[in-house]
């Protein structure tokens, strides 16, 4: 444990922003901190009385708190000697900045002499694993911003104290050094290298019960160049029932980025909420937070009203009004979705609803001349009805792109297709490796030999109709019809993105028999061929080998496969379903990692 009480030193912070860790400290645990301590050229100031080391030591205090959060998040050279000094005096130090202490020679050299311990708040004790994407039990509440330094920690704590106050389980899950200052525990999530943030926040909060809340502290911000990764494993792991978006309406520009204009709440409300259903379906906005500190009286309630207005939602500055509007509608969504859980009844729907995702895994030599084109016939018999497909995984379509862009419904669709093949050339090129790459080695097993034949069947799978779109990853589908999706070409990671897109049911094709389901919407195997059937008939759904043995045609199996999905999305249990597959194959794009 860190001891108290703190002198907060603010060094020569360039203004109050800057100061921010040392305020956050300040305002929610003023019980233990002294004083603060300034340098010359310092421009910040926490109304607290201030101290030279000397005096402070005097009154008692025991721990130097760095409460500085300058870009970059490092301490300056004329800081130095202070800190010495410091030491000198038997003061222990701690900071949440991103070069260590502990890894400055003087200081620990000079800490060990005088016994003082030297604590970096941003230094992450433990081993995190890679994120999985499983749901947890218990509620959780992640602040978002439209840029950094916004006002989500303060949002954070703000709902965690209203909760506290209704006698409600809550806990306040730092993802910050000032967070973790306060709160005492937590996870610097931004020391995190990239591949396990997403795992830590999992860790960070974990399962629990039912009726206990994380109000989860938000970091960066998905439109801030420089640190919008930290902010998308928020997202991910954090899996967030509900997100408060947090706003400063003052500003011209992101933090420290002034040739990058500040992003709207608009912006930010069409942005966030399809990347967080892609980890929570059921993920709602729930309020906005905005910092209103340099807006006078009238300005401030007039854009608030303006903003509830606009978005339907309770709008809020936390400093000043408190966070019960928001409070109040968390806990009145939860009871308005219970109500219309236990009041759903089945009804009748046209076929029209319907979105099929195109899927292949292990494909084989029969791949491209059975159950791929008879699923295009089906997807073909979808469309026709007013229904839609969704074709992905850009990489297997690599040499077969053509097919796709001679029905493009319009130049511009077809030029987006371009571009997302281009994308895919740079990125494979960067990496030393090619799109014109031979197949995996189970498709090389199952008898294929070029990409350009996995990429002939792929295509098939999308039948002959007109392609309306092509969409970025999980980007929700706007028009009817076909459409295709970029994404890499592995499947668990391609059919999520499709189910964001909009999909609900699957029909996934195999020469080689891949286990494979998806538990947000029920998947259909299709064997390419009938021994491969014959072998896991217990968990294939339909037999497309009839058409090389020449039993049946394309046509005639493509309508067997269009009537089962029809069946499938009336109640009738997938194979997948039956044998319970689906909990892994949710895994979310973290885009240019995988092909």
């Amino acid at each position: 444990m860190i001891k108290t009480p703190y002198l907060l030193f603010l060094g020569d912070a360039p203004d109050q922003l800057a100061a921010k860790v040392a305020q956050g400290v300040k305002d929610w645990r003023p019980s233990i901190c002294l004083g603060q301590l300034k340098l010359p050229g310092c421009k910040a100031d926490l109304n607290l009385k201030n101290y030279t080391l000397e005096e402070a030591k005097k009154e008692g205090a025991k721990t130097l708190v760095i409460g500085v959060a300058n870009r970059g998040g490092k301490f300056s050279d004329s800081w130095k000697e202070t800190l010495c000094n410091a030491i000198e005096l038997n003061f222990d130090i701690a900071s949440g900045l991103h070069n260590l202490l502990t890894e400055d020679k003087d200081l620990v050299n000079l800490s060990k002499l005088n016994n003082c311990d030297l604590i970096d708040v941003r230094k992450p004790k433990d081993d995190f694993p890679i994120g999985n994407g499983k749901k947890r039990t218990g509620k959780r509440c992640l602040t978002i911003g439209t840029d950094c330094s916004v006002g989500k920690m303060y949002s954070s704590l703000a709902i965690e104290k209203e909760m506290r106050s209704r006698g409600m389980k809550v806990s306040f899950r730092a993802t910050g050094q000032t967070g973790i200052l306060i709160s005492g525990k937590g996870i610097p999530l931004d020391a995190i290298v990239a591949d396990f943030m997403a795992g830590a926040v999992e860790i960070l909060s974990p399962d629990n019960e039912e009726d206990h809340w994380d109000i989860i502290e938000g970091q960066g911000s998905l439109f801030h160049v420089s640190y919008s990764g930290v902010t998308m494993a928020l997202i991910h792991g954090g899996q967030p029932d509900h997100i408060i978006l947090c706003h400063e309406p003052t500003r011209t520009h992101m933090r420290g980025l002034p040739d990058f204009k500040l992003p709207t709440l608009e912006d930010l409300y069409e942005m966030v909420l399809p990347i967080a259903k892609i980890s929570n379906p059921n993920c709602q906005i729930s309020g906005i937070c905005i910092n209103t500190k340099n807006m006078e009286h009238y300005s401030r309630e007039k854009l608030k009203n303006e903003i509830e207005e606009t978005f339907r939602l309770p709008t809020v500055d936390p400093f000043i009004d408190g966070t019960k509007k928001i409070v109040d509608k968390v806990l009145s969504q939860i009871k308005n979705l219970l109500s219309e859980a236990n009041n759903v009844q089945r009804t009748s729907q046209p076929v029209s609803h319907l979105t099929l995702a195109l899927q292949c895994g292990g494909s084989d030599g029969y791949s491209g001349i059975t159950a791929n084109p008879a699923l295009g016939v089906a997807a073909d018999l979808l469309v026709k009805k007013g229904g839609s497909s969704i074709l992905s995984e850009t990489p297997e379509i690599y040499g077969a792109e053509h097919l796709l862009i001679n029905r493009a419904s319009s130049q511009e669709t077809a030029d987006k297709l371009i571009k997302r093949i281009e994308w895919w050339k740079h990125y494979t090129s960067i990496n030393n490796s090619s799109m014109d790459n031979n197949p995996a080695p189970g498709n090389k097993k199952g008898g294929l030999t070029t990409i350009l034949e996995k990429s002939l069947g792929a295509v098939a799978k999308g039948g002959n109709s007109i392609l309306q779109d092509v969409l970025h990853y999980a980007e929700p589908l706007k028009n009817k019809g076909f459409n295709f999706m970029d994404s890499p070409g592995y499947d668990p990671v391609s059919v999520t993105g499709q189910v964001a897109s909009g999909a609900n049911v699957i029909c996934f094709t195999t020469g080689r028999g891949s286990c494979f389901g998806c538990k947000p919407v029920p998947s259909l195997k299709l064997s390419t061929n009938s021994a491969m059937f014959e072998r896991m008939s217990e968990d294939m759904d339909i037999n497309c080998g009839t058409i090389a043995e020449g039993k049946e045609k394309v046509e005639e199996v493509g309508q067997k496969i269009f009537e089962l999905i029809v069946n499938t999305a009336s109640g009738n249990k997938s194979k997948s379903e039956i044998n319970g597959y689906g909990d892994e194959e949710f895994n979310p794009w973290q885009v240019g990692v995988v092909m």
